[in-house]
């Protein structure tokens, strides 16, 4: 990735308010590197261990806007999985949890009402409960169509135990 671009790119995700400075004091201080490649069509973008974010090439490049919404949320998504570590991420809860934080990052920086499935998943609870887990696994598809396998990933975070409260 241009690092020219990459710098332009943090500075103006910086200038989005505190979770945008947040997602980018986190690239810097534990040295996130980024990059492209080509996935699905289903796929905007990809974390990987060791600090690694790779942007969609079907998508992105360096001639990317900078002021993309998409863009800039989609950075906030993968950051967040990150932070959650792979117990979390890895897990419908996880992506419940990222998909929650991106799209409201992305209405406070370009308002107005999302596509049915996105406006429905931001209602939604946190939970760790099947039932809400399963339903967010269809709004889930039904936004980002059939390959997005949210269905192939385990409901609540791996280690989960029954003995944590229902509601929780």
């Amino acid at each position: 990735m241009d690092e020219i671009w990459q710098d332009q790119l943090l500075t103006r995700l910086k200038q989005t308010g505190e979770l945008g400075s947040e997602t980018v004091s986190y690239i810097l201080e534990k040295g996130v590197k980024m990059h492209f490649r080509q996935y699905s069509k289903s796929t905007g973008a990809r974390w990987f261990l060791f600090h690694q974010i790779s942007l969609n090439s079907r998508y992105y490049s360096v001639e990317t806007s900078l002021n993309d919404p998409k863009l800039l949320s989609l950075l906030v998504h993968e950051v967040h999985h990150l932070k959650q570590g792979p117990r979390v991420a890895f897990s419908v809860y996880g992506e419940l949890d990222a998909w929650q934080v991106e799209y409201r990052f992305y209405k406070s920086i370009k308002p107005g009402r999302l596509h049915p499935a996105l406006e429905e998943l931001l209602r939604l609870p946190l939970t760790y409960d099947k039932e809400v887990l399963r339903h967010v696994v269809n709004l889930m598809q039904a936004y980002a169509g059939k390959g997005y396998h949210a269905d192939w990933l385990p409901l609540r975070p791996l280690g989960f135990y029954r003995s944590q409260p229902k509601s929780a």
